[in-house]
């Protein structure tokens, strides 16, 4: 399992994301399973998520973080 990271505005992010659905869709037969997890967005994350998948043409499954997961983990 991969999972992605990523906010909607990030520079990395949009840089990386077209390598990420390169990868998944490379190894996705291989047993790879990538997930996105949009993160620290304010304001309607989810349309954010949406979009962002949209815009990078995403197979894999995206979800929204409501800032559990950045606590969990100490990402904030």
């Amino acid at each position: 399992v991969l999972l992605f990271w990523f906010k909607s505005d990030s520079q990395g992010a949009q840089e990386t994301a077209p390598a990420i659905q390169a990868l998944s869709a490379k190894l996705k037969g291989k047993g790879l399973h990538v997930i996105g997890l949009n993160v620290a967005e304010t304001v309607d994350p989810a349309a954010k998520a949406d979009a962002f998948a949209k815009r990078f043409k995403w197979t894999f499954p995206v979800f929204v973080d409501t800032g559990e997961a950045m606590l969990r983990y100490g990402l904030v």
